[in-house]
């Protein structure tokens, strides 16, 4: 339960010690056959880390790492009759609609990286048949700083 930063341990040890202090408390008067008093300070160290973990879980820092913040910036996106959605990962694709339009004609293809890439060419493997003219990548404010996946406009043109 202990959280290192560059400054060192966070305050959830003052609440996780006690607590493992609690649960061994515990576990020592159930081997003396005391159940009650076992129960008694289980329920205890139970309460107490729970309270640690409620207290100082950052779910707002894992957020920003899921796929979810940017499949809601391009969600808009999938009403413009010139672009497709290509090749979407299924860690994206849990957070778009099921019925994602095919437009396999379409001039413009999105797609979903990990790596950026430097010009047109390194994405040639994304739309074999297709010859891509430009690549765009899209910034998205704040998720782009800190989510790990790009979005990139791929301009094609049939082979």
């Amino acid at each position: 339960l202990s959280i290192h930063t560059a400054h060192g341990l966070m305050e959830v040890d003052v609440i996780a010690i006690p607590a493992i202090a609690l649960a061994i408390l515990a576990i020592v008067q159930a081997f003396q056959g005391r159940i009650g008093r076992w129960i008694l300070w289980q329920s205890v160290a139970g309460a107490l880390a729970v309270t640690a973990f409620v207290t100082f879980y950052s779910g707002t820092k894992d957020n920003l790492r899921s796929a979810r913040p940017l499949a809601d910036a391009v969600l808009p996106m999938l009403k413009e009759p010139d672009l497709a959605f290509h090749n979407v990962p299924i860690e994206v694709s849990v957070y778009l609609p099921l019925d994602l339009p095919d437009r396999p004609r379409a001039p413009r293809q999105l797609i979903f990286t990990r790596t950026l890439r430097h010009g047109a060419d390194a994405y040639q493997n994304q739309t074999p048949d297709q010859q891509i003219v430009q690549a765009q990548t899209l910034h998205f404010g704040y998720i782009s700083k800190v989510n790990p996946w790009k979005t990139v406009i791929l301009t094609v043109k049939p082979n």
